[in-house]
């Protein structure tokens, strides 16, 4: 066909140094063949295969957790616990139960390192609470005195400051105020230091909408009014207008998150999807994000964190709030780096290593900072993570296998293509051309779109000659020599520069040697095509002789319908206007009548089934007189109607009654 000749495979490349990491490793599916077979009663060791397999499944991991601490296996629970945590490091209600198990154990030295490793990664009130329950028993009052009464009391601060804005945390502030209360001065100085103490306090509660805040405004009213009656009214008339606008404020949130589940037993689902519960929690964002507080921008930056940190412990499996998420981090440069930007993007990969959007944005990142290291595992990570659920459902899949590996291989496939522009675009064709070898060499996974890709490319980055390189390179018998879609797209690539000698030879080989082995849909834009380029820049004799050629393969067409295609200016103009289409809008009466998308000369193109319908619409349109059809046309629409013309109900009751 084309006289210039193929490219030479190149060799799986280095790119600078650091070798590019393979994305066509080792299948670990492979290995469910000849896994072990485990007794029944090794119920431990059927969970870790179970978490083998799929490491996301967080109710086997919970199982083997429970069933091991049962074992008593002291150091195989703390691996288990570690192992879990890497991956599910905002899981509050584990953290607290294995605090529990090193306490139950005496272990305060791991107890506190466990809360070094967690309380201010996750946003817990009970995590918080359980903290502040531990303080109170490693501080005893008893024998510490008032040195363990201030190491609480910093602690309760501590944990009102991190968590007390949560609206659902009225039970840590009734610990602190009965803390508080508990406390029993010995001198007027002590007496005098509580007094202001819990006023200060009550100051900040009320100021927060609280599920407790009318119970802790009734127990602040008694309390001023106990101290003194002559100063109650001025201390709780300031007070006052803070509270009521606390109220509504609590109000109107519970309102907005009616029906958000926030329980800490709560465990995420892969398998399931609940818009309901993702449009309550964003509610939520979007309502801290207003700012009724009126607070000051570190504190309400502070809430949204907060808010969001709840929501992937609840929504885990969620990539849009994920990816919500890292976007807050990103338009707050101010509070937070490139680094925790990343580190963010990198936490979510890890529960959704599929996601694209996360995997796009974190690559992204690096490719701004010219790491082209990261930026290779990143994509060969997210591709051998695709490879591995294509060769695994090899095993698993008889019937619409065609049809999902068909989809996997083109998602494999689309990102290859991605991965070969970032390269250019870090580094240069160069070593983009070293990804497209890679991929080359994933022939199982592998369809078209990278050559096409990679080909586009080299006509803008280098020159038209190596363009089709790619593009003939795609034509040999091992990759895409039968694809209909793929010599469609090449066809189109060689008429777009004008190479009429190279299109022609494409066209004729297509037609005359492999009709035969293209599906019939690619086939015929594949004439069409070429038989609009010689309509436009030939002469009508040839047109007339494709068009035979055409009917040859298609006997079955429309002849009026493929000859108004001549006359079509709708791919031209680019444009779905039915008036551009001069033979089916003039002729055939095709009109509003018929929706845009079935008169549109590209959508009739890129579907077969689409030039059917448009027979059977030619077909129906015989029965409709002009006077119908011209009627229908100045009927208004029923849109226009707001309310019925006439009362259904009535006219059958007078109907009735006229039996």
């Amino acid at each position: 066909m084309s006289t210039v000749g193929t490219p030479e495979i190149e060799p799986t490349p280095e790119i600078g140094s650091t070798s590019i990491p393979s994305a066509t490793t080792s299948i670990n599916n492979k290995s469910l063949k000849n896994k072990k077979t485990r007794l029944a009663s090794d119920v431990i060791g059927q969970l870790e295969d179970k978490l083998k397999e799929n490491d996301r499944d967080i109710s086997v991991w919970l199982e083997l957790i429970s069933k091991i601490e049962l074992k008593d296996k002291t150091q195989q629970v703390r691996e288990t616990y570690d192992k879990f945590f890497k991956k599910f490091p905002f899981f509050a209600k584990q953290w607290i139960n294995y605090i529990n198990y090193e306490l139950n154990r005496g272990e305060f030295d791991k107890v506190e390192n466990i809360f070094k490793r967690c309380l201010y990664n996750t946003s817990s009130v009970l995590l918080w609470k359980t903290y502040v329950n531990y303080i109170r028993r490693k501080n005893n009052l008893i024998t510490g005195g008032e040195e363990a009464r201030r190491v609480i009391f910093q602690a309760y601060e501590v944990a009102i400051n991190k968590v007390g804005f949560d609206p659902e945390s009225g039970s840590l502030w009734d610990d602190y105020f009965s803390f508080i209360e508990d406390w029993k001065p010995v001198s007027t100085w002590d007496g005098q230091q509580k007094m202001d103490m819990k006023r200060k306090l009550f100051k900040k509660a009320l100021n927060i909408p609280l599920n407790n805040l009318e119970n802790l405004w009734g127990i602040y009213t008694s309390f001023e009014t106990e101290l003194s009656p002559n100063t109650a009214r001025k201390f709780i008339g300031e007070l006052s207008g803070q509270y009521m606008n606390s109220r509504s404020w609590f109000k109107e949130w519970s309102n907005l998150t009616k029906g958000l589940i926030r329980s800490d037993d709560f465990v995420p689902k892969q398998d399931e999807y609940d818009s309901f519960q993702l449009s309550k929690w964003l509610d939520w964002v979007n309502w801290e994000k207003s700012n009724k507080l009126e607070l000051d921008n570190d504190k309400l930056i502070e809430r949204i964190e907060f808010v969001y940190k709840q929501a992937i412990q609840h929504l885990t499996f969620y990539p849009e709030l994920w990816f919500e998420f890292a976007n807050f981090y990103k338009e707050n440069q101010q509070h937070y780096s490139s680094i925790n930007f990343q580190e963010l993007l990198n936490e979510a990969i890890l529960v959704n290593p599929l996601s694209f959007a996360l995997n796009f944005k974190l690559i992204e990142s690096y490719e701004v900072e010219n790491n082209t290291v990261l930026v290779g595992k990143k994509f060969s990570s997210l591709i051998e993570h695709l490879t591995q659920i294509h060769d695994g459902k090899s095993l698993e899949i008889e019937e619409l296998k065609n049809e999902l590996f068909a989809k996997l291989s083109k998602t494999i496939s689309l990102t290859y293509c991605q991965y070969i522009k970032s390269m250019k675009r870090l580094s240069g064709i160069k070593e983009a051309r070293q990804i497209f070898g890679l991929a080359r060499a994933s022939k199982k996974v592998l369809t078209h779109h990278v050559f096409v890709e990679v080909a586009n490319l080299e006509h803008f980055a280098t020159n038209t000659k190596t363009a089709i390189k790619v593009f003939d390179l795609g034509l040999k018998p091992a990759f895409f020599s039968n694809d209909g879609e793929y010599i469609y797209k090449y066809l189109k690539f060689l008429i777009k520069i004008n190479d009429d000698t190279n299109s022609r030879s494409l066209f004729e080989t297509t037609v005359n040697v492999k009709g035969k082995f293209i599906e019939s849909q690619w086939l015929k834009r594949i004439f069409k095509i070429y038989m609009s380029y010689e309509l436009n820049f030939g002469q009508i004799s040839s047109v007339d002789k494709l068009e035979k050629k055409y009917f040859e393969y298609f006997p079955e067409d429309s002849k009026i319908l493929v000859f108004a295609d001549r006359y079509t200016f709708a791919d031209i103009q680019d444009c779905d206007d039915v008036s551009d289409d001069l033979i089916r809008y003039n002729d055939l009466k095709y009109s509003e009548l018929v929706p845009k998308k079935s008169v549109s000369s590209k959508r009739r193109l890129e579907d077969d089934e689409q030039v059917e319908n448009e027979n059977e619409d030619y077909k129906i349109k015989q029965y409709v007189t002009d006077e119908v059809y011209n009627l229908l046309r100045v009927l208004p629409n029923s849109s226009n109607f707001q309310q019925p013309v006439f009362n259904n109900t009535k006219l059958i009751q007078l109907l009735n009654r006229l039996e």
